[in-house]
């Protein structure tokens, strides 16, 4: 299957506790709609749809200069999509980059970043276009087996 039981039921868990987190007296969802949110949620995760498990996003001004790999490591968020990439079973790393010259080789240098420190290439998909202007968004997906 897409994802493992363990992660389909931290997936739930993690949802019933947004849902729990609203006073009662401020909830503005009633219990019919959690869980129909819920059922959703189950359903989705148990097809084999893919859900971003995490999505950062890396502005122009955080990348170092010199783009080495120690720089790269130094960056909060991509040290946390790193992380998330190794817990998974057969995830998925998706730049999505901003358009343009500086946009591409931008994405490249990340690309070659996360080669560099042992992640096939083949786990890595370069999508241009992240909507944010001078902005990189970095997404760590696990794949379904469908």
């Amino acid at each position: 299957m897409g994802q493992s039981c363990c992660q389909t039921e931290r997936l739930l868990v993690n949802a019933g506790a947004f849902i729990r987190q609203f006073q009662p007296n401020r909830c503005v969802m009633s219990r019919r709609i959690q869980r129909i949110f819920l059922s959703v949620l189950a359903l989705y995760t148990l097809s084999g749809v893919t859900i971003a498990d995490i999505e950062v996003q890396i502005a122009h001004y955080e990348w170092p200069q010199n783009s080495s790999v120690d720089d790269v490591l130094q960056i909060p968020q991509f040290r946390s999509a790193l992380a998330h990439y190794d817990e998974l079973e057969n995830a998925q790393l998706i730049i999505r980059y901003p358009g343009g010259d500086e946009g591409n080789s931008w994405a490249i240098a990340l690309r070659n970043s996360l080669v560099s420190l042992g992640i096939p290439q083949s786990d890595i998909l370069l999508e241009p276009a992240s909507g944010i202007p001078e902005t990189i968004v970095l997404i760590v997906t696990a794949l379904s087996d469908y």
